[in-house]
Parts: structure tokens; C-alpha cells; sequence
């Protein structure tokens, strides 16, 4: 990890969390993804290779812990009290964003929309217990035949900042 080299909290936290990628991570262990692949999911156009190094970094920096998985292989990534302590921070940068930000078609990612809204805003224990298959029609085409969950599922609302700046709540704060 490279250093500013001053005695200074902020650039000694920004050694930590200014790297590209690690804010996102965060945002992701945050909305409740814990293992690689569900991190993954969370940023798509991120090589493996540097998720490795982020997930390293974070580990050694106190902010995340590192168990192996119950059964199977590989690891569980869990906020440690201190990377849980970033929710604010995260919370911030992302209402600055929303604020100051241009957010356009050329930052839409449908995949990472969808990995979020089940993340954050699906109430998982409201689904059915048997298999749901729903069809859906793009925007601005007819909705005739497009399913509706079933009754009694519903979404769940954040409470701060969605991700891309749509609400005004805070799912992170949620997750805590």
C-alpha cells in the first residue's frame, strides 16, 4: 500500500479507503455481500485480481475480517466494528455525489441495478418458498403480460442515499 508519508489522520485514512475500487467494497459488505463472488457481483467491470488486492488491503488495514466459510471452500468477508464505523462516511460521499454529480445514461449499468435492488430493497423473507418465474417487457414497451410479485411480497424501503442518488434513504444504515 502506498503512503503519503504525514502525520495526519486524513491522509493516513485516505491511504486506506481512497484507492479506486475499496469505497465500492465497502458499499457492498455494507449492503450484506459477503463472500467473493456476491462482492463481485457489486462491481462488475473489477478484475478479480484486484478484488484479491482490495479485500487484502481492507483485511490488513482492521477493516474487514476474513473466516473461512462453515462448509466449503473459501472465505466469509465481515465488517469489523471499524469498517462498520465507514457507514457514515460512505453515507456522505454518497449524498455529495448525488448532489454534486452528473449521473447520465453512460453510468447505467442494468446488471449492477438489479444486484442492488436485490441487495438492498428486496424483502427476501416475503418471497414464496417454491420457485417464482416472472417475465418482465423494457422500458417504454407494453406491460400487458408482465408479472407482479405475489401477494404479500413486498420491497423493502432504505433509509438514506440509494446507490446511483435515486431515494433519499439510507440502505447502508439498514445494514447495520
Amino acid at each position: 500500500m502506498r503512503t503519503y508519508g504525514q502525520y495526519c489522520p486524513l491522509a493516513r485514512a485516505s491511504e486506506i479507503l481512497a484507492s479506486r475500487w475499496t469505497p465500492l467494497v465497502i458499499r457492498n459488505l455494507m449492503f450484506g455481500a459477503d463472500t467473493f463472488s456476491a462482492i463481485a457481483s457489486g462491481v462488475p467491470q473489477m478484475s478479480r485480481s484486484m478484488l484479491v488486492t482490495r479485500l487484502d488491503e481492507l483485511e490488513r488495514a482492521g477493516v474487514i475480517s476474513a473466516v473461512p466459510k462453515p462448509r466449503g471452500r473459501g472465505r466469509r468477508y465481515l465488517l469489523t466494528e471499524a469498517g462498520r464505523d465507514l457507514a457514515t462516511v460512505v453515507t456522505a460521499l454518497s449524498e455529495w455525489g448525488e448532489r454534486w454529480v452528473e449521473i447520465g445514461p453512460a453510468h447505467t449499468d442494468p446488471g449492477f441495478a438489479l444486484w442492488a435492488w436485490c441487495r438492498v430493497q428486496l424483502d427476501r423473507a416475503a418471497l414464496p418458498t417454491g420457485r417464482v418465474v416472472t417475465t418482465g417487457r423494457r422500458c417504454g414497451s407494453s406491460t400487458e403480460g408482465a408479472s407482479h410479485p405475489p401477494p404479500g411480497v413486498r420491497s423493502r424501503r432504505p433509509r438514506v442515499a440509494q446507490v446511483h442518488g435515486a431515494a433519499r434513504e439510507d440502505p447502508l444504515l439498514d445494514q447495520l
